[in-house]
């Protein structure tokens, strides 16, 4: 039921009508997740100094942000080419400001759903 929950929350976060604050979360969130995952094989107790729990919960909202997206892709007007969510949230993690992403999909704002266009070329 939670997961279910969980998936609903993202799922609602990833519609394009959503702004700029969001797309700062996943900006950061995503940057956060690659270098999580470069240093997932060090020991726990270390990864505790480098990593508040904040960027822990990024980090997870940059993950599941795109597995929504990549598994709810085939029903939207753009789709995503990409399948593995690192190699996503590398792409959308690189870029610097929400000011870089530009307009993918043609609603005249910068939201989650451009940075995610952008994260599946």
């Amino acid at each position: 039921m939670a997961k279910q929950i969980m998936i609903a929350i993202i799922a609602v976060a990833s519609l394009p009508a959503i702004a700029s604050p969001d797309i700062d979360k996943l900006l950061e969130g995503c940057k956060q997740a690659v270098t999580l995952h470069e240093n997932k094989d060090e020991q726990r107790t270390v990864m505790q100094f480098v990593m508040s729990p904040a960027d822990t919960l990024l980090a997870g909202y940059c993950k599941g942000v795109i597995e929504s997206y990549v598994s709810y892709s085939s029903t939207r007007r753009y789709r995503c080419s990409k399948t593995n969510w690192y190699a996503i949230a590398e792409s959308i993690g690189s870029l610097v400001s929400p000011e870089s992403v530009t307009d993918l999909n043609s609603n005249y704002q910068r939201d989650v759903e451009d940075a995610l266009l952008y994260g599946c070329r």
